[in-house]
């Protein structure tokens, strides 16, 4: 005789078998949400996200070299390849700038400390970002340096974040080498007006830890080029024609008692004022002054409708800008003569292309060219 189960028999069988509708397969995974790691756990344990941080930062892709010695008014050159990411999360970056630049060893209040945002990564791409030692101190002013002239250890600690709570760190130490106990230093000279028919105009900066700046001295730079006790570079006469040429400047400064080190610099006389002016994705703008031979290379090789040097005003008041490629400009930049590249420091308070480019994400660009 058959045998013939309740219903209710049947269902507590099923129950104890691991409940109704229960297959025979791994654990059933519900709410995946695409970053998880699958065991054959309970479903809790397999929905649960695990993160990875970034690859480690490649050691030998990473600039300075570990103890480089650099002077106040260096740059020093910061750059390394991004990692990659396993979980494709967008990557950020900083740069934490530490130095030890107080009286007392090792860390304390008095140390100087700053962050430079990288913003967002590109994983594989090449990031570098030059610290200008002459302005990335409080306030614009130099990097500190120990008041007693010995070398004054700095580091830099690159950090890669997920935005997940993963991080990958590198740093360096270097060493920032300041003056006497006593200097008088000219920290930077950066050019106003540079072109036929405007006066020279190139304002100077000094410090000294004995007191104030109480006089200067020039030699070099245009016929009849003079500086002032305010530490500004002018000419009792407009600029012309003649002018327009590459000049040398030497620059001292003195607090009564201490004379600088001679500060030297080149600079053009242009034909006319040219600008590369862009604009961040978050509306930031910036007006960078350059020398012309500069503007004329981006508006050459990354101008969209093409670059006309006719098109250049000759007279007062007509403005010729031409828009051109956001993402070519620093390639042609980094590609001028390294003299060139350095004469950049002394335009716009020594903010330069790569300055900008690495703050924001910059969307619009366009050269500026006008005439007095």
């Amino acid at each position: 005789m058959k045998r013939i189960f309740s219903l209710e028999k049947i269902l507590a069988i099923a129950i104890a078998a691991g409940g109704v509708g229960a297959g025979c397969s791994d654990d059933n995974i519900t709410g995946d949400d695409g970053g998880d790691v699958h065991t054959d756990a309970d479903a809790a344990t397999d929905d649960a996200y695990t993160n990875h941080a970034p690859d480690p930062i490649d050691v030998s892709s990473m600039t300075p070299a570990d103890g480089t010695a650099y002077n106040v008014g260096d740059r020093i050159p910061v750059g390394f390849d991004v990692p990659n990411d396993s979980d494709g999360d967008s990557l950020t970056g900083v740069i934490h700038v530490t130095g030890d630049s107080d009286a007392v060893a090792g860390p304390s209040a008095g140390d100087y400390t700053n962050s430079v945002d990288l913003g967002s990564l590109t994983p594989g791409a090449r990031l570098t970002h030059d610290i200008n030692t002459a302005t990335a101190g409080p306030s614009g002013a130099a990097l500190p340096t120990r008041a007693d002239g010995t070398q004054t250890p700095y580091a830099l600690e690159i950090i890669v974040s997920d935005g997940r709570g993963g991080e990958s760190r590198l740093s360096r130490n270097v060493g920032l080498n300041g003056g006497s106990a006593n200097p008088a230093r000219v920290t930077g000279c950066y050019v106003v007006d540079s072109a036929v028919g405007a006066g020279l105009a190139i304002n100077c900066r000094g410090e000294s830890s004995a007191g104030t700046i109480t006089g200067w001295d020039l030699t070099g730079g245009p016929i009849g080029a003079i500086i002032t006790g305010s530490g500004a570079i002018a000419t009792m006469r407009g600029l012309d024609a003649s002018d327009v040429d590459n000049h040398t400047y030497n620059v001292t400064c003195t607090d009564g008692t201490n004379t600088s080190d001679v500060y030297t610099f080149t600079v053009p006389v242009d034909e006319h004022i040219s600008k590369i002016n862009t604009r961040c994705s978050t509306g930031t703008r910036n007006s960078l002054r350059l020398p012309e031979t500069s503007v004329d290379a981006v508006a050459l090789a990354c101008g969209y409708s093409g670059f006309n040097p006719a098109n250049k005003p000759s007279a007062a008041g007509p403005v010729y800008t031409l828009d051109v490629d956001p993402s070519c400009v620093q390639g042609v930049i980094s590609g001028l003569h390294p003299d060139e590249i350095a004469s950049h420091e002394n335009y716009n308070n020594g903010t330069t292309v790569s300055d900008v480019y690495s703050s924001c994400t910059v969307d619009n660009v366009n050269v500026e060219y006008t005439h007095h």
